[in-house]
């Protein structure tokens, strides 16, 4: 394995002048292409193409250019595999999650009508005497009547 400071950069060799050009372009997702660098560089495409050594290194650089892009898509596609994997647990989470609100909801109105037949519904109400915004949310709320 190498280290960083022995890494070299195939986008470099043997011409770093192509190999800047290639960096340009993979950076704006331009395709490398013979022509392209000769573009950037402002010379002739045959300079490129006739020289073997410079013609490899900008196909070189085309290869690893389209691997990078493969490796992208694929990437992308497995996160967004992911996200709808995610998205799925999350909708089951709030159906536990709604019905465990119906359950309570429903236990804590048989829970209040219980103490209002035992005669103690005032007493309850003297405790939410202090948590006046909760007596008023009650009969809001879902599934439970006027309980007074």
């Amino acid at each position: 394995m190498q280290n960083k400071d022995s890494y070299e950069d195939p986008f470099r060799k043997p011409d770093a002048r192509i190999g800047n050009a290639c960096s340009v372009l993979r950076e704006k997702n331009k395709d490398i292409t013979i022509r392209a660098i000769a573009t950037i560089l402002g010379i002739a495409h045959t300079t490129v193409s006739r020289n073997k050594a410079r013609r490899l290194q900008v196909e070189r650089c085309a290869d690893l250019q389209e691997s990078a892009r493969s490796i992208s898509k694929q990437t992308a596609k497995i996160s967004k595999h992911k996200s709808g994997l995610e998205a799925a647990r999350l909708k089951e989470r709030i159906k536990e999650l709604e019905s465990q609100v119906g359950l309570l909801t429903a236990s804590h109105k048989a829970m209040i009508f219980a103490v209002g037949e035992l005669g103690g519904l005032e007493g309850w109400m003297r405790f939410f005497e202090r948590y006046q915004s909760v007596l008023d949310d009650l009969p809001k709320a879902k599934n439970v009547e006027n309980i007074r």
